[in-house]
């Protein structure tokens, strides 16, 4: 049937539109024997946003993450790892052994009991990574906008602070 479509070696006919286009176009698929999926992304993208799929594919994510909490977690931590810092979880766990699995700032030490995880921090204005940091600290100099200047405004709030306290009487 598609064979007078002239499918050359680097394309793939898209099972839904009938184009012959290149494997780029196609979202890779294990599943697969050739390695792809059955339709072009357009083509892909178009029955997605149907309503009907929508609300089964979310019918079925649901389902999975309740069923495989785990590995639904591995699986979002691997693909944030990727989109965010272009980085592996073996690239993370080396760069959490280069910091010795602690806070940059407090010390902390990971401990899987932890809910959140340590976390890269960065640079807001280059997008280079600093460091590993534990959730507060990473949100504190976050909400002081990484400024020194700010932090060491809160830093003499704090001392001024201290000092006042402990002049008072008890």
């Amino acid at each position: 049937m598609y064979a007078e479509l002239k499918q050359t070696e680097g394309t793939k006919v898209c099972g839904d539109c009938k184009l012959v286009k290149p494997l780029s176009d196609f979202n890779k698929d294990k599943g697969k024997t050739d390695g792809r999926h059955w339709c072009c992304k357009p083509c892909r993208k178009k029955y997605r946003q149907q309503t009907h799929v929508k609300t089964q594919i979310s019918a079925y994510n649901k389902a999975e993450r309740k069923r495989n909490p785990e590995l639904t977690k591995q699986r979002d931590r691997k693909y944030t790892l990727l989109r965010y810092w272009s980085m592996t979880p073996d690239e993370f766990e080396a760069l959490l052994n280069k910091h010795n699995r602690q806070c940059g700032i407090c010390k902390k030490a990971e401990r899987s009991s932890d809910k959140k995880p340590l976390v890269i921090d960065h640079c807001h204005t280059t997008g280079q990574i600093r460091g590993i940091l534990c959730d507060n600290c990473n949100r504190g100099i976050g909400l002081l906008r990484d400024s020194t200047e700010i932090l060491d405004a809160a830093i003499a709030y704090l001392n001024q602070a201290l000092e006042t306290q402990d002049k008072k009487p008890a």
